[in-house]
């Protein structure tokens, strides 16, 4: 059986396929029921398949490494410097017990929460809810760096408010911002492809505007968070984002379901075709127990492209995917906000 799984990486278009799929079962809970057929299942379809895709493969074939393409857009960008990439086997930063809590009553910032926005473009209405840190209201003149949060019902009230109270306890000068899905389900739709399009425009032209319009915001200080479906979307707006300076300096993707590397790849090469840099930090984690098999081979790709400017740097946690939020919630903070923690 593994076999044809060691011959499907071997091509990483076709080892996608084979990854895409186990994920979208694994979703539907058809691979806990009959693991071992499954896998068997899917293995003998990647290699039915095989033949057709390596026929319609072009010069665009992920197989091959960047350097050795020949059609891969060359940069012309005012920032030529190649950032070294870091790669780490993570310890996930010990986080205070009483973030766990969804009690807020200790917290010294404020937590305005239930708010509401209606999109005109996606037609959806969505909660979301802002976290102040105590600095915002002793000093009026001044702006903050703002952590834009997606899926914010599992991480905000009723469930939650470990991502408020990691920030609150650890006394960073940050708004914090958790957008929820909208209706129960929309995650599906808003987060993966062809949805994200639309949303990517909601949050760019009418989510930014109204929250930065209401609180004092330093908009070249923007981080963009997602973990799972959302992880995908931060990587999607990381890529279609074109602003020059950027819209967000960072993105946090916390163990991202790669929906479709292919066209993450299509967004990559269109963005390098109109000699768009990637001015900003990916810091990308995945969970060996979760998505590590299709976040690796992806970040690896990204990392291999040498694109000047970006800063990436890739974590891998021990755990499995549900987990990924507490494992990498620590580390990444301390990526983005080292300033302040050295302080």
């Amino acid at each position: 059986m593994l076999l044809p799984i060691q011959f499907c990486r071997n091509n990483r278009r076709l080892w996608y396929l084979l990854i895409n799929i186990f994920h979208l079962m694994k979703e539907i809970g058809i691979l806990w029921q009959k693991k071992k057929g499954c896998l068997v299942f899917l293995s003998l379809i990647a290699l039915v398949l095989s033949c057709s895709i390596e026929s319609n493969t072009s010069g665009d074939d992920l197989s091959q490494n960047p350097e050795e393409t020949n059609d891969l857009p060359t940069f012309d960008f005012d920032c030529e410097e190649v950032i070294p990439v870091q790669r780490r086997d993570a310890i996930s930063f010990p986080l205070d017990p009483n973030v766990f809590s969804s009690e807020n009553s200790d917290l010294e910032g404020t937590l305005e929460g239930d708010q509401t926005i209606v999109s005109s473009i996606t037609g959806v209405t969505y909660r979301y809810h802002v976290y102040l840190p105590p600095e915002y209201q002793l000093e009026p003149d001044r702006s903050f760096p703002v952590l834009y949060w997606l899926d914010a019902q599992f991480w905000f009230f009723p469930n939650s408010l470990q991502p408020v109270k990691v920030i609150d306890l650890d006394q960073l000068p940050v708004i914090l911002v958790g957008i929820e899905e909208g209706p129960s389900g929309r995650r599906a739709i808003d987060y993966t492809f062809p949805g994200i399009a639309a949303y990517n425009r909601f949050f760019t032209e009418e989510f930014i505007p109204e929250v930065e319009s209401d609180y004092r915001i330093l908009g070249e200080e923007r981080t963009l968070q997602g973990v799972s479906a959302s992880g995908l979307a931060s990587l999607v707006m990381m890529l279609s984002d074109e602003a020059d300076p950027p819209i967000f300096k960072n993105h946090l993707s916390f163990d991202p379901y790669i929906q479709s590397a292919l066209n993450l790849e299509n967004l990559l090469i269109e963005r390098l075709n109109v000699n768009a840099p990637l001015n900003k930090s990916l810091i990308i984690t995945s969970m060996v127990g979760g998505f590590t098999p299709s976040v690796n081979p992806y970040a690896e790709g990204l990392a291999a492209r040498n694109i000047p400017c970006l800063t990436l740097i890739e974590s891998i946690y021990n755990g499995d995917h549900f987990g990924a939020t507490n494992a990498s919630i620590g580390n990444a903070l301390r990526d983005v906000y080292k300033d302040y923690y050295e302080d």
